[in-house]
């Protein structure tokens, strides 16, 4: 085995990841790396950066609706709470219910804080902003010799995010790499290859 293949196995969850093959370059990617520099560039723009963009972009979306549909349901259950416990206390109802909607509130709040809807919504939207300025950049680079630093660095920004994605899932210890294909766990953004 690859030595990042051993550090990925070692890191991760026993459960969590299955090597699927040795083969982490393939045939097409091999095809690609030898076409022109033109013919890279535009497939780096658009299988890479624009597609991590959108991801990112997605995922910061779907955070920030889910934020706000927990922060709404809280507040609902709130004021179901108030509400029960105006009619417990106008003698309406004779038992404790305004301790279901606390008992609820409290679950939902720990819920709520425990999935990080908002901070993630928040560094997924950093991550895609910084991914359109990353996406200009490359775009008026017209050098080869000047394409190899922009790429290392826009590498260097989704490595960032990779890294803080796998910080706030716990994961013992970050990989001190570039991104390589074989190294991106199935839940992160996809990494279709470094060799364009």
């Amino acid at each position: 085995m690859s030595f990042a293949l051993d550090i990925l196995l070692r890191e991760a969850p026993a459960d969590s990841i299955v090597p699927v093959g040795s083969m982490a370059a393939t045939p097409a990617m091999g095809e690609l790396r030898r076409s022109p520099f033109a013919v890279r560039k535009q497939a780096y723009l658009a299988g890479r950066i624009a597609d991590q963009q959108q991801w990112y972009g997605t995922k910061a979306a779907m955070n920030i609706a889910l934020a706000r549909r927990w922060r709404i349901g809280l507040i609902v259950v709130e004021g179901l709470g108030v509400l029960a416990a105006v009619l417990r206390l106008m003698k309406v109802i004779d038992f404790d219910l305004p301790g279901v909607p606390a008992a609820v509130l409290g679950a939902g709040a720990a819920w709520f804080a425990v999935r990080q809807y908002e901070s993630l919504g928040r560094a997924y939207t950093f991550a895609a902003t910084e991914l359109s300025i990353v996406h200009q950049r490359l775009s008026a680079t017209h050098e080869e010799s000047d394409w190899t630093q922009e790429v290392a660095d826009a590498e260097e920004a989704i490595s960032r995010e990779h890294t803080m994605w796998r910080a706030s899932r716990g994961a013992a210890k970050p990989i001190a790499h570039r991104c390589r294909p074989c190294l991106m766990p199935r839940q992160a953004p996809r990494c279709p290859a470094q060799a364009m």
